[in-house]
């Protein structure tokens, strides 16, 4: 019924347990199972290598996988999963593999449809195939097990031998087809090579254009700053430096002229005291010299009148000259402001030109970098691929020889077991046909042995063939796997063209991307570059009001101060020269009074020649007596008194010194902090109403004693009327030497008060030069304290090169880092992501403009309301710096320069602050960056997986790992990164208004120190 030509038709299952049997269950009985130990075992063998070399093909519902897939593709599957590679697997990732090859360009071949039916096909196929093979299994389970077994390896060996065979004819016809093979793909690569070598051509081209525009950029600019600028700088400032010689030469003669006027001031003081000693000395021709010595003392007043003019009028030349300068030395800041903001402008264009050089130069190091891969790729493909002939070549001939003389054994083997199966079957017909007998049965049986002994030796050595053929299987399908490599390379090849083409295009129009993005930024910079310009010329102007307002209250304050010091001294003085002319009207009254006296002991000695009576002269004498007494008590009395006035005149000194001292430091208080503005007119107040108070009292204290004089004198008058009118002509001698004694008294007395005044006026002096060599001292400690700050100064200086340094080198060291790690996309969403903060940012800074406006509003509205009170403290103020010539320039210069050190040390903190926090911005920019770095990382090892079916990277054990999703601390860090920039770029704004105004006040007090200077 079945013949057996058409067994080797028939496919071989993988495993006799799992095989479907439509009619029933396949049972086998233990004896059989006894009887047919060794074929079991042999049987699985050569099963096992045949299903080896058979395409799986399992009657199980399983074949679904395959709807959507080629033929091609199947086929690859099937070789894939045979190779055991780790990364891949028959069943399993099939699926999503061929589901991700439609992003892939040039995915399938053939339609849903056509597949479908081909799938349909196959499994019909299939279930008819097996439903055939089980009937003729149970067919075959009637006829005798050894005949059976037999037939099954013989069947087995048949199906190998056809296998084999097709095998070979195919490696045969690839053979023949290689050489054609061959030289296409030969022809393909040098066409490849050509166009490899035209781009690069181009590249290297477009390279040496770039370094060409790299050095034009590289070379240093020529300034951009007009000549009329910078002659008209030059002219202001030779102008200025002629001015400040003027200046230095009008303060060296004004300090001449007053010096001078100084030494003669003393000497004609010497000269007044030198008189007046020889008018106590002869007091004959005292009012002689006395007139002389009043018009000395005016003419000497008017020279002083005429050097203080002449000082006022060198002081107004000085503050024109002065004035001049200031307004040149602004004119020359304007410039020199207008020409750094020219400078900063090239620089920032130079800097964004090299920017994007350096972008361009880092895109075309990775294109370089991406084609020297491929071509070492290539490289490989080609020696795998020639080697790979190579061993094919000598493999298919050593094979074609093995087979051929397997063929030649088997076919030898199968004629003889033919013979024996021949044998056999007339045996078992003689032993039917002579059962009865019993001799021929034995000889039967002994021939039956021999010849179940040739069959085992037959069936021994067939098995020998079989191992060898399963070793031969096992070189073929080696051999088929090294073909299958081949294939893959030149797979391989192909999609390494593919993926340079598809490269090339995408890098095209990443390039276009880039060159609109690029467009867009500049034109973003160009704005925003407007902006600022628009923004710092805002800023410029504040800054010249703000600096104009400073100014304007300092000499409003210096003024001010200068006229109180001057009303001050006015008063001062005007009080000690009413003092000085009381004191020499009360001279003039002694000596007026012993004038008197004298006349009337020359009258009474022109009359005592007429008078001679004893009760008379004693009367005269007591009269006489009782007079003196009372001249001499009104004289202890007026001595009294002028010893009080001298003390008060020192403790009103000592007062006016302190509040002159008290004056300063309100003046320091108030040019280092405006806080303390009024706590210090309340107390400039208090000591003011204070010192009018005391002064109306030491007035009217004055003035009381101007009356007690005026009334002793009447007092004297009237005596002296009375003894004119009573006293007698008849006066003795005694009378006379008694008032000529007390005029002797008397002129003694005003010597030594003359002798008191002198002595007065030179402790003065003395204390006057000992505070003059303190305040030297001090000046001198000062100036040791300018020279230690200076040195701290440099200290600082030197600290901030340092950190700049390593600030320069950490940013360095990040700028390499990142242009390591970044990539095409992460370029354009940082692009992306500048473009918008630069948005941001021009938003913000406008509304920070605006705001700034509104504040410099509020600003120049509450200082003008603030001038008014102002007035009297900046006149006050004005006028003790103009009193204090000697010292107070030396205090300003001090405080000025103590003021710009601390300025100077609290700039180079703020910056030093600001360098801190871009470096942690730029450490959280960097965890945030290494973190999309991974991510991106991930993305493109799941993009070599798409590509994996293509054969370009199919041995990755990675790819089995999972993409990961995106984490939330990438996330996180990222939103972290952008409010932090955003925060920090609003405190920053903050910092560099604050940074501004310090730097302002710097200029100004450089500007004042060498004005003063």
């Amino acid at each position: 019924m079945f013949s057996l030509g058409r067994l080797p038709k028939l496919t071989r299952d993988r495993d006799a347990a799992l095989e479907f049997v439509p009619i029933g269950q396949r049972v086998i009985s233990p004896e059989k199972r006894r009887g047919q130990p060794q074929a079991t075992s042999r049987v699985g063998l050569t099963a096992e290598k045949v299903h080896n070399a058979n395409i799986e093909s399992s009657f199980d519902e399983t074949t679904h996988q395959f709807d959507s897939v080629g033929v091609d593709d199947v086929d690859f599957a099937a070789g894939t999963a045979r190779t055991g590679n780790p990364g891949w697997s028959s069943r399993g990732k099939l699926q999503n593999v061929h589901e991700e090859r439609n992003y892939v360009p040039d995915a399938g071949q053939s339609s849903i449809q056509s597949l479908q039916a081909d799938s349909q096909r196959l499994r019909t196929e299939n279930y008819n195939l097996k439903v055939e093979v089980a009937t003729l299994k149970q067919y075959l389970k009637q006829a005798p097990p050894e005949t059976w077994e037999l037939v099954q390896q013989n069947t087995a060996l048949k199906q190998e031998l056809l296998k084999t065979q097709d095998e070979l004819e195919k490696s045969k016809n690839e053979a023949r087809s290689a050489p054609q093979h061959d030289l296409q793909h030969n022809r393909e690569l040098e066409a490849l090579k050509r166009l490899y070598k035209e781009s690069l051509d181009e590249k290297d081209h477009e390279i040496h254009k770039l370094q060409r525009i790299v050095d034009e950029n590289s070379r240093p600019l020529p300034p951009q700053i007009p000549q009329e600028l910078l002659n008209k700088v030059e002219f202001l400032q030779n102008e200025n430096q002629s001015l400040l010689r003027q200046l230095e030469g009008a303060a060296a003669s004004s300090d001449k002229s007053r010096g001078q006027y100084e030494t003669e001031n003393n000497e004609l003081k010497l000269e007044l005291h030198r008189l007046r000693a020889q008018l106590s000395e002869i007091p004959s021709n005292a009012s002689e010299k006395l007139t002389h010595l009043e018009r000395a003392n005016d003419t000497l007043q008017q020279k002083m009148r005429s050097m203080t003019e002449d000082l006022q009028q060198a002081e107004t030349e000085r503050d024109s000259v002065q004035s001049s300068l200031r307004n040149l030395q602004e004119l020359l800041d304007q410039k020199k402001a207008e020409i750094d903001r020219l400078l900063r402008s090239k620089e920032e264009s130079v800097s964004t030109k090299s920017r994007s050089l350096r972008d361009t130069e880092a895109r075309l190091e990775r294109a370089l970098h991406e084609s020297d891969d491929l071509r070492l790729k290539l490289k490989r493909a080609e020696a795998a691929l020639a080697l790979a002939r190579e061993e094919k070549s000598t493999e298919s001939q050593r094979f074609q020889r093995k087979l051929d003389t397997l063929s030649k054994e088997l076919k030898e083997k199968d004629r003889e077991e033919y013979d024996l199966r021949a044998q056999v079957r007339s045996l078992m017909d003689e032993r039917n046909r002579a059962f009865d007998n019993q001799a021929t049965v034995q000889h039967y049986q002994a021939q039956i042995d021999t010849l179940r002994g040739k069959e085992k030796a037959l069936f021994t050595e067939n098995m020998a063939l079989k191992e060898e053929m399963a070793k031969l299987q096992d070189e073929m399908y080696s051999r088929n796997t090294d073909s299958n490599r081949a294939a893959g390379l030149r797979q391989e090849n192909a999609d390494l063209h593919d993926r340079l083409d598809f490269y090339e295009r995408e890098y095209a129009l990443t390039q276009e991307a880039m060159e609109g993005i690029e467009a867009e930024l500049e034109a973003v910079k160009s704005e925003q570059k407007r902006r600022d310009a628009e923004r710092h010329s805002i800023e410029t102007e504040l800054e010249s009001l703000r600096v104009q307002l400073r100014r304007t209250q300092l000499n409003e304050s210096r003024k001010y101060n200068e006229s109180a010091f001057m009303e001050l001294e006015d008063s001062h003085r005007k009080h000690e020269e009413a003092e000085h002319r009381r004191m020499q009207q009360q001279m003039e009254a002694l000596t007026a009074q012993i004038r008197d006296l004298e006349q009337q002991l020359e009258t009474a000695k022109i009359a005592s020649s007429g008078f001679s009576t004893s009760n008379v002269h004693s009367v005269q004498d007591t009269r006489l007596k009782l007079d003196l007494q009372d001249k001499e008590f009104e004289l202890q009395a007026k001595l009294r008194d002028l010893n009080k006035l001298q003390n008060a005149l020192r403790d009103k000194e000592d007062l006016v010194e302190a509040l002159e001292e008290r004056i300063r430091k309100l003046n320091k208080e108030y040019r280092t902090d405006f806080t303390a503005e009024d706590k210090y007119r309340e107390n400039l107040q208090k000591l003011k109403y204070q010192h009018d108070s005391e002064l109306l009292a030491v007035r009217l204290e004055r003035d009381r004693l101007q009356n007690e004089v005026k009334h002793f004198r009447a007092k004297v008058d009237a005596l002296m009327e009375d003894e004119d009118t009573q006293m007698p002509s008849s006066a003795n001698s005694v009378t006379i030497a008694l008032l000529e004694t007390q005029l002797e008294d008397l002129r003694r007395k005003n010597h030594d008060l003359v002798t008191e005044l002198d002595r007065a006026s030179a402790k003065r002096f003395e204390n006057s030069t000992q505070e003059l060599d303190d305040l030297r001292a001090k000046l001198r400690e000062l100036r040791s304290a300018l020279n230690d700050a200076q040195q701290d100064k440099s200290e600082l200086e030197t600290l901030k090169d340092t950190l700049e340094s390593d600030l320069s080198l950490a940013k360095s060291e990040k700028s390499r880092f990142e242009s390591k790690n970044r990539n095409l996309l992460q370029e354009l969403s940082k692009t992306a992501r500048s473009c918008t903060r630069l948005a941001n940012k021009v938003q913000e800074l406008e509304g920070q403009i605006s705001s700034m406006q509104r504040n410099a509003e509020d600003a120049t509205k509450a200082q003008k309301t603030n001038l008014q009170l102002q007035s009297q403290i900046d006149q006050l103020g004005a006028r003790l710096a103009s009193a204090n010539l000697s010292s107070q320039p030396s205090q300003a210069l001090t405080t000025t320069k103590s003021r710009l050190q601390e300025n100077e040390l609290l700039y180079v903190r703020a910056k030093l602050f600001e360098l801190q926090q871009r470096y942690m911005d730029l450490a959280t920019i960097n965890s945030y960056m290494v973190s999309s770095i991974r991510h991106s990382s991930r993305s493109c090892k799941d993009d070599l997986v798409k590509m994996a079916k293509s054969g370009v990277y199919p041995d990755y054990s990675v790819l089995q790992s999972t993409p990961k999703k995106v984490t939330f601390k990438s996330v996180a860090l990222l939103v972290l990164g952008t409010v932090r920039m955003k925060r920090r770029s609003e405190k920053t704004k903050k910092r560099e208004l604050k940074l501004a105004q310090i730097r302002s006040e710097i200029e100004r007090d450089r500007i004042t120190l060498m004005v003063e200077k």
